[in-house]
């Protein structure tokens, strides 16, 4: 069981007047914030995501909780972020659609399944290979079979 995420456009993207805070409108209408600190924290880039083991490698406590960023460039499907440090930042419209925490986006979509017996012999796998994939499928894939059968 999984998540259907349709692909959301980004349409505006824009800074909150005196607030370290980034608004991106999608297509659907729908107006999400995110914090400053959250964008930094969640960025993706080489030098603060490892490549193979998906680990953060900056210190979350480190950033600073104010943190605004500098300058937002919108290039198709994609928030581009410049970052006080210089530091840049990108973010795919789907990933920030789906991770929308203000508001909400995706709540009460979850199906999550009880275990029975027939769970014993039938126990979901993901290959070590599709995990670690870049493009991500096998690590969903994966994390919804922990979510949606409560492995966890």
């Amino acid at each position: 069981m999984s998540i259907s995420i349709k692909k959301r456009i980004m349409i505006e993207a824009k800074l909150k007047r005196n607030e370290p805070i980034v608004s991106v409108k999608f297509d659907d209408g729908i107006e999400s914030c995110y914090h400053g600190i959250w964008l930094r924290d969640h960025c993706k880039c080489p030098n603060c995501k490892h490549s193979i083991s998906k680990q953060r490698l900056i210190d979350t406590s480190k950033i600073p909780i104010d943190i605004k960023p500098e300058s937002l460039t919108l290039n198709g499907n994609e928030l581009r972020i410049n970052w006080p440090d210089g530091h840049q930042s990108s973010f795919e419209s789907i990933w920030l659609h789906h991770n929308s925490y203000n508001p909400n986006i995706i709540r009460n979509k979850k199906n999550y399944m009880l275990w029975g017996k027939d769970l014993i012999n039938h126990l979901p796998t993901v290959s070590y290979a599709d995990v670690m994939n870049e493009d991500g499928d096998g690590l969903k894939r994966w994390l919804n079979h922990i979510v949606f059968r409560n492995l966890y």
